[in-house]
């Protein structure tokens, strides 16, 4: 496994292979909403859910360079899970001569760089209008990003992966937001970055403890260390945590009691539980339920900020 910790393993292949799918498929659509509505929410909190006083401008380069890194580092994650041996059927051997436009093995690492190179170009401009600041959080966001995946030591493999998104896909993107809106991030942004810290850490634990077969030859994440049955009680728990949290900071008046709209979600939550529940047979959708949690979840609590 060694040779094929890095960026250019794919040279240690002797066969090139395909994508079964489109670049649209290899950057995983239906998990872009992990990184957009933070960045929204944060948003809406830098200006206390005053939106007519957002900068619109940076705003939507904020959410083009959002949606760039998570592009990136999603279609890196497939690319190491394949160089590592998990290939559940999403590569299959092609024709040096037939090589074109479809995703090949070798191409990720140059798509990647094009990216990288992209969504730098255009944050170094963000944070010269802005804060330098989000020069530091960014490049905080995309190493553990790139480390998810990468490496013989991998976040994953090590069990950090739910951490890594709580930091890279929770509070990064609200801090970047409200420095990117006002100058300064607070106690109370991070604060109230915490329902999002949960809701991103139960769609990674979601990943992996549907993924514990697949991943146990090449990784050892905490649903792995712990197994399905203890795995499904810590999602549940981080999911009801997310829940709890809103109270919390309504509570102590950091979100308006409209928030507790949040509820409508629960259903959601409930049927993906039923997905992830150690005797379900309907496990594989799993994922796909987590992510439609997040985004009604998101959804209901930024409508909060904006009514």
């Amino acid at each position: 496994m060694d040779k094929y910790i890095d960026l250019f393993g794919y040279r240690h292949l002797n066969q090139p292979y395909a994508f079964k799918g489109s670049w649209w498929k290899i950057i995983r659509p239906p998990t872009l909403t992990g990184s957009i509505m933070p960045m929204i929410y944060g948003t809406l909190i830098a200006v206390s859910g005053q939106w007519q006083s957002i900068r619109y401008d940076h705003f939507v380069l904020f959410l083009f360079i959002g949606v760039m890194v998570q592009m990136a580092v999603n279609m890196l994650n497939d690319y190491f899970d394949f160089l590592k041996g998990q290939e559940e059927g999403k590569w299959s051997e092609a024709s040096r001569s037939k090589i074109g436009i479809t995703p090949y093995l070798q191409q990720v690492p140059f798509v990647f760089i094009v990216l990288v190179v992209l969504f730098s170009i255009l944050t170094l401009w963000l944070a010269i209008k802005t804060s330098m600041m989000i020069i530091t959080i960014g490049i905080a966001g995309l190493v553990l990003g790139y480390f998810y995946s990468a490496g013989r030591s991998s976040l994953s493999t090590l069990g950090l992966g739910e951490m890594a998104a709580a930091f890279s896909l929770g509070w990064f993107p609200i801090m970047i937001a409200s420095y990117i809106q006002t100058g300064h991030v607070t106690g109370d942004t991070l604060l109230l970055a915490l329902p999002f810290c949960l809701l991103i850490a139960s769609m990674i634990l979601t990943n992996n403890t549907r993924d514990i077969e697949k991943d146990h030859s090449t990784r050892n994440t905490i649903a792995i260390r712990i197994g399905h049955q203890k795995a499904y009680w810590l999602l549940f728990c981080i999911v009801i945590a997310a829940y709890i949290s809103v109270f919390v900071l309504m509570f102590f008046g950091l979100l308006p009691l409209t928030a507790s709209i949040v509820v409508l979600a629960f259903p959601t939550a409930v049927s993906l539980f039923r997905h992830m529940h150690p005797e379900s047979d309907t496990i594989k959708k799993g994922m796909l339920q987590a992510a439609i949690h997040h985004f009604i979840f998101s959804s209901l609590l930024i409508m909060c900020l904006i009514v």
